[in-house]
């Protein structure tokens, strides 16, 4: 791949938008170290 390839690629990668949300809850579980149960504000998982 020429290096002006891989600067378009990079270029294009960048500017794929990213999104977030903030999610507000109580844990009340951990199944390993890695997965959690969380319950919203209206008591659903």
């Amino acid at each position: 791949m020429q290096p002006g390839h891989l600067v378009v690629a990079f270029l294009l990668l960048a500017s794929i938008p990213a999104r977030a949300e903030t999610l507000v809850g109580t844990v009340v579980g951990v199944a390993d170290g890695d997965t959690v149960t969380v319950l919203d504000t209206d008591h659903q998982q």
